[in-house]
């Protein structure tokens, strides 16, 4: 005897479900049954979607666009779908409307309404149990992703391991999962694979530079002559993270496909369901300054509004601070940096803080200040980690003059740093400031590389030699002399040396050239050699 949808409503757990609109179709036969979240033209052909099929869904993708609901709705009678079980309504989909309900009572369509605590497994379950005739492989594949998923669900943690574990067991391959702030959360893989994937991540980015691009189906990427298949996680324009799975088999299966696409919607579900408000919001805010650091938001007007929407008034940012942590692993530094971060807006209300990892480094974004007062702020934050045994050097851009500068003025407040380890690493002074030493950067970006070594060598090459036959400090000594106007007394006191020791080494240096390095012109332009194998790391 056939299953007709009448006969499943007798069901437990169906039981409990109200049958809302489309009564007239009750006899309607079930031969199979399905969980389908997003349904459009192109699953409307697949095989799992036959007539008769009983689906399941909080039609997540389209709750709030009830014209396309009422289209959905005609194409599933058109396709003799038996009826539709509607789950989530208040968390998912604000109501069901009355346009939904006229057109299933004008088709006899079944919509049936399921309360929030019947979960789908428990529905599927009942359906299958009373089908006789049905693919075995295809619904054992199914009842195993919805009941990882409905476990994930109830899950806070958010790893998804029970999830993806399933998934990778259902296909056969090993796979690694990404989330949105580009940390590993899942990987199949050992410990030593973790560079790889990181690699393989890094070049997937590349693939889908904006979620209008992103494609529907996994897309193929070879790394060290290996094929890999990345598919991201987004819904809408949330994107969740990326799916890395090494399989030589491509183009999939339909039913491979199928099993990546109903795992990747439902980790789409289970953060919309799981993730807190605070938290996501906070995500927001964090990408988007991300973003706007490296440039990546477009125009002003663009900045703006979408500052505007997260609550941040970058339109008086007029400086943007670089805190560098000095000599320190990622991991011992970063702790420290939460901390200053989580401080800064009680200190500095109108300073907006960013950590980021590569380089690690905390980022400040600053309104109105003047420059006595982000001295100020370079001392606090230095003497501040110190107490943490944490040394930093903090880098001061020249002033932003708009808000679609701040991506330049981040990378002059990097500079400013890099320059002053290179040049100035005996300065007492916990910050630097990009317009003190701009000239060097200019030197920086202007100069021929290739060129300056090959000028360089010229002029320090003896000194060098002799450094490295006999381990002495002869380079170093004729730095400090340039720099210091040739007084011996200040070298001995910086070096920690005798003044009779810097004077035989100035000696030295001098029995190198022809004409004394450190008279007339001869001083600058050996000065001018020095400063350019450091900016160069020659």
């Amino acid at each position: 005897m056939s299953l007709t949808v009448q006969k499943a409503l007798a069901l437990p757990p169906l039981t409990l479900g109200t049958v809302v609109a489309g009564a007239g179709g009750l006899d309607r036969e079930i031969n199979s049954v399905t969980v389908q979240e997003i349904i459009n033209e192109d699953l409307i052909s697949v095989k799992f979607l036959t007539a008769g099929v009983f689906i399941v869904s909080s039609l997540y993708a389209i709750a709030e666009d009830t014209d396309t609901q009422v289209s959905l709705i005609r194409r599933l009678d058109d396709c003799q779908v038996s009826a539709l079980a509607l789950f989530n309504v208040g968390p998912v989909m604000p109501q069901i409307s009355e346009r939904l309900i006229a057109v299933c009572d004008e088709l006899n369509f079944p919509l049936i309404k399921m309360p929030i605590h019947v979960s789908y497994y428990e529905v599927l379950t009942a359906i299958i149990d009373k089908l006789l005739a049905h693919k075995v492989h295809t619904l054992e594949g199914i009842i195993q992703v919805y009941e990882a998923f409905n476990t994930q669900l109830m899950n806070i943690e958010e790893d998804y391991s029970s999830l993806l574990a399933m998934l990778g067991n259902m296909i056969g391959a090993p796979l690694a999962f990404f989330n949105h702030n580009q940390k590993c959360i899942y990987s199949s893989w050992g410990r030593e694979s973790d560079a790889l994937l990181k690699e393989i991540f890094c070049q997937s980015r590349s693939l889908f530079s904006n979620l209008s691009d992103i494609p529907k189906t996994p897309v193929p990427l070879t790394v060290a002559g290996k094929q890999y298949l990345v598919r991201p996680v987004h819904s809408n324009n949330t994107y969740y993270g990326v799916l890395i799975i090494e399989t030589s088999e491509y183009p999939l299966t339909g039913l491979m496909n199928f099993y990546i696409k109903q795992t990747c919607q439902a980790l789409c579900i289970i953060l919309l369901n799981s993730e807190r408000q605070d938290k996501y919001r906070k995500r927001l805010r964090y990408e988007y300054l991300y973003d706007l650091l490296l440039g990546n938001l477009g125009d002003r007007m663009q900045i703006l509004s979408q500052g505007r929407s997260l609550d941040y008034q970058i339109a008086g940012v007029d400086r943007v601070l670089v805190v560098s942590p000095t000599g320190c692993e990622q991991s011992s530094g970063f702790q420290p940096l939460q901390r200053l971060e989580a401080q800064i807006p009680h200190v500095f209300p109108s300073s907006i803080p960013i950590i980021m990892t590569e380089p690690l480094e905390l980022v400040l974004l600053s309104t109105r200040k003047k420059p006595k007062d982000l001295a100020y702020m370079g001392r606090w934050i230095s003497s501040l980690l110190l107490s943490e045994n944490m040394e930093s050097l903090v880098g001061v851009s020249s002033s932003c003059g708009g808000p679609e500068k701040i991506a330049a003025c981040y990378q002059e407040a990097q500079q400013a740093v890099r320059i002053s380890r290179q040049l100035f690493s005996q300065s007492s002074l916990p910050y630097v400031f990009y317009d003190d030493v701009k000239i060097f950067a200019l030197l920086q970006s202007s100069i021929k590389r290739k060129k300056a070594a090959e000028v360089v060598e010229e002029l320090m090459g003896s000194v060098e030699q002799y450094d490295r036959i006999n381990n002495s400090q002869l380079g170093e000594t004729f730095f400090q002399l340039l720099v210091n106007n040739v007084s011996t007394a200040q070298v001995a006191q910086q070096m920690f040396l005798h003044k009779n020791t810097v004077l035989q080494r100035k000696g030295k240096i001098a029995s190198f050239y022809a004409r004394d390095p450190f008279e007339g012109p001869n001083h600058l332009q050996y000065e001018l050699a020095v400063i350019l194998k450091r900016l160069f790391e020659l």
